[in-house]
């Protein structure tokens, strides 16, 4: 569990950087890199990181690979 809330707390950090980033102009427009570059590098680490938790959870030694009682949430989302 301490793995999935350190991965957790990394991607609300990223999270937090990529709603809130600001695009300064600089001189030399050839200096820095295009703007959906860093979206794309951002989006790229929110997924590794979800991905990360998801197979934490899921795979065949996962926290939740012997549960049998598993809750679906369809009625509620209906």
């Amino acid at each position: 569990m301490k793995v999935i809330k350190t991965c957790f707390e990394i991607y609300r950090f990223v999270d937090f950087f990529h709603d809130r980033k600001k695009y300064v102009p600089m001189k030399y427009q050839h200096g820095q890199p295009p703007k959906y570059l860093i979206d794309a590098y951002l989006y790229k680490m929110k997924a590794d990181y979800m991905k990360f938790i998801f197979e934490t959870l899921d795979c065949e030694n996962g926290l939740l690979y012997d549960v049998e009682d598993l809750e679906t949430f369809r009625e509620a989302v209906r």
